[in-house]
């Protein structure tokens, strides 16, 4: 949950569409290469070679675009339940004011300064 909070924290701007998810199939594969010599580069070389990593990662792999798609769903939905609109439930009041709090980084700011000036 740390990580996951940590990355959707990095995302800039407002909560971005959801990322292509590529579906498992036949044509991934590389038959240039023997399967039997070297499974990996045999199941694995045509995704590296059309998606290198991003600038904004430090590693990326084939689970990568369904990691960035599941923190895209998880902040928009954050951000839908921290929005102040008529018709909240209780819980997503709750799961709205915890996000904005851990997102407001002035008052965060704020309120560490005003911690030390009071030692």
């Amino acid at each position: 949950m740390c990580l996951s909070t940590l990355a959707l924290s990095q995302q800039k701007g407002p909560a971005e569409e959801l990322p292509k998810l590529e579906h498992l199939s036949a044509d991934q594969v590389n038959p240039q290469i023997d399967p039997c010599t070297d499974f990996y580069q045999y199941a694995c070389s045509k995704f590296f070679a059309a998606n290198p990593i991003p600038p904004d990662r430090a590693a990326w792999g084939v689970a990568g675009p369904l990691q960035q798609w599941n923190e895209t769903v998880l902040r928009q939905a954050l951000e839908a339940a921290a929005a102040k609109k008529q018709g909240r439930t209780a819980v997503e009041q709750k799961i709205g004011d915890y996000w904005k709090s851990c997102m407001d980084e002035s008052a965060i700011e704020t309120a560490f300064t005003k911690a030390f000036q009071r030692s």
